[in-house]
């Protein structure tokens, strides 16, 4: 678009004008984006606070609660079974080759010795072998066939119906299925595990094997079953022909051969664990034996033979526990700590939370637990080993001094109480932080501060439009001011060009000047 020969592109000059003034303008804008950016870092502050004092809080639930009583007053009540987790043990043994162990609260320090002797291991049954393809029915009959199997103390009866192209195969198939079914479509669920192996190309056998370790999880076959009154029904011939027979469950069990039906191990007893532990003989069904001695759990994973020696297992304090328990308590505790120092210039000098980094930094040297009088008794973090350096990081900087304290006869105590007590460091830190939190949605310092500082950013956004629009109309009103002065301009050049050329040339300029007025 032109106006007597003004171009109005982007490039114009009338742009460039218009641009020029726009940046006369900035200064109204200036204050308004400092003052967007001042309160963006705020509100980045206080969300990144409000995240870590969301994690410090879930740290402290894990030792208890900090909330008002029967009269109004914030105190700390700790976890009923607190104390009984600083109490930690580990065993270590001389060669967990043969054995491991953990220990609970309960167990006691010292040594014990150890020798395994059986391993438990779960029954297993093969049964008789079957040519593949030869019909079933031709020892059997056709019709239903009925037995019960026995693992443990779970009793399944199962039927089979025999049909009279089934092959052994095809049969032993059907048994498998019904066998390796959920409980709650008749199966064992689990509990033992059926198969059907080839051993040769033509031959095959059933295999089954408990879940469980052990005695008590052998394997019984009852070839006859008992019916809904009571009486004993015939003596199941299918059960017979692949090795489900009574027979086979004498003291010394039948161990299967190359093609006859049997056990894997001949007496249920070897199927049990043996250690000798201390001299004493125990036995279990499991290779994990975890009553023999209190709160100590035994894990058995090889035999000794007779020139091994026996294996030490000694129960010690576990320091190292008690250093991951208070982990993610420290480690959330410094990390709001020490962002308070790293972002200090962010939170636009607010008081609270010069104060909470003040009181964070105290704890230092901030007595905790129960203001004994006792000299014994540690009241401080530095006692522990803990210190605070000067970015207001918490870090065990000496374990050997928590590892003293825990050896002590009430160690595991001492250190509870002073981080778990109503004076302890947990509850100084739920103090601490408690205005700043709350269970509330609309509530606690840190919410509030964040609301306030989203209406203002809301309100400064609006005011921003405001003035951009302001200047936009403004500069717009210029480019038109501006175009109408050049065309103004130009209409008089255009002017002045016809009269000196009217007076150049006689009438015929007079007349084009007045064409040009009348016609255009």
């Amino acid at each position: 678009m032109s106006y007597f020969g003004i171009t109005t592109g982007a490039s114009s000059q009338v742009d460039e004008l218009v641009e020029a003034y726009k940046q006369t303008q900035k200064y109204r804008l200036t204050p308004l984006e400092q003052k967007k950016t001042e309160l963006e870092t705020k509100q980045t502050f206080f969300n990144t606070i409000n995240t870590k004092l969301n994690q410090l809080k879930s740290a402290i639930d894990k030792f208890g609660t900090y909330k008002p009583d029967e009269n109004g007053n914030n105190i700390f009540n700790k976890l009923s079974n607190i104390e009984e987790k600083f109490i930690t043990r580990k065993v270590i043994s001389s060669n967990d080759e043969f054995v491991t162990a953990t220990a609970g609260s309960s167990a006691m320090l010292g040594t014990n010795t150890v020798k395994v002797q059986q391993l438990a291991s779960s029954d297993v049954f093969i049964g008789t072998r079957l040519n593949l393809d030869e019909q079933f029915s031709s020892d059997v009959g056709v019709g239903a066939q009925q037995f019960s199997i026995t693992v443990g103390d779970t009793t399944k009866v199962f039927k089979i119906s025999v049909d009279e192209d089934d092959t052994n195969e095809s049969i032993i198939k059907k048994l498998v299925k019904s066998i390796n079914a959920s409980s709650e479509e008749g199966g064992f669920g689990g509990l033992v595990s059926a198969a059907f192996v080839k051993d040769t190309n033509s031959t095959g056998r059933l295999t089954l094997t408990s879940k469980n370790t052990g005695e008590n999880n052998q394997i019984f076959f009852s070839p006859s079953v008992v019916d809904e009154e009571g009486n004993a029904l015939p003596a199941s011939t299918f059960a017979q022909k692949i090795g489900f027979d009574e027979a086979l469950l004498g003291n010394e069990r039948v161990v299967s051969t190359e093609g006859a039906a049997g056990f894997k191990i001949s007496s249920a007893s070897l199927l049990n664990s043996v250690i000798d532990l201390n001299g004493v003989t125990v036995t279990r069904d499991s290779n994990t034996i975890g009553d023999a001695i209190d709160g100590v759990t035994f894990t058995i994973k090889k035999t000794h033979s007779a020139q091994d020696s026996a294996v030490m297992m000694s129960t010690e304090i576990d320091t190292k526990a008690v250093e991951t328990l208070l982990e993610p308590l420290i480690t959330a505790f410094s990390s709001l700590s020490n962002y308070l120092v790293v972002a200090k210039e962010r939170h636009g000098n607010d008081n609270a939370i010069r104060s909470l980094q003040g009181t964070l930094r105290s704890f230092a040297s901030m007595s905790f637990g129960d203001n004994s009088s006792d000299s014994d008794v540690p009241k401080y973090l530095s006692e522990l080993g803990y210190s605070i350096n000067s970015d207001n990081v918490l870090k065990l900087t000496d374990s050997s001094k928590l590892e003293n304290i825990l050896k002590r006869e009430d160690g595991a105590k001492l250190v509870s109480d002073l981080f778990t007590s109503q004076n302890g460091f947990v509850a100084k830190i739920s103090e601490a932080i408690s205005s700043l939190t709350s269970s509330s949605e609309d509530a606690g310092l840190v919410k509030n501060r964040l609301k306030s500082i989203d209406t203002q950013i809301n309100a400064n956004k609006k005011r921003i439009e405001t003035v951009t629009k302001n200047i936009e109309a403004q500069a717009e009103s210029t480019r038109k001011q501006y175009v109408a002065y050049l065309k103004m301009y130009y209409e008089a050049q255009n002017q002045m060009s016809l009269l000196y050329t009217m007076g150049s040339s006689g009438g015929s300029a007079y007349d084009s000047l007045i064409s040009q007025k009348y016609n255009s």
